[in-house]
């Protein structure tokens, strides 16, 4: 449960990191990219639809549930 919290609390600091203001397009998409990457890693599904990224969790099929 440690390492878990560790975990989050690092992935928190990773995204408050990235400068991602309204404006700066390149920044949004590096902060989408980068809770892609965390949410794939606890086993969610990512896709994107237009400038929307979306996350839905794996069914036991390895489609998304919803």
């Amino acid at each position: 449960m440690k390492d878990f919290k560790e975990r989050i609390i690092a992935d928190i600091l990773k995204l408050v990191a990235i400068k991602s203001f309204t404006d700066d397009r390149e920044g949004i998409i590096e902060c989408q990219t980068a809770v892609c990457e965390m949410a794939t890693d606890l086993g969610f599904l990512c896709s994107y639809h237009g400038d929307v990224l979306v996350i839905e969790p794996r069914g036991k099929d390895g489609k998304p549930e919803l």
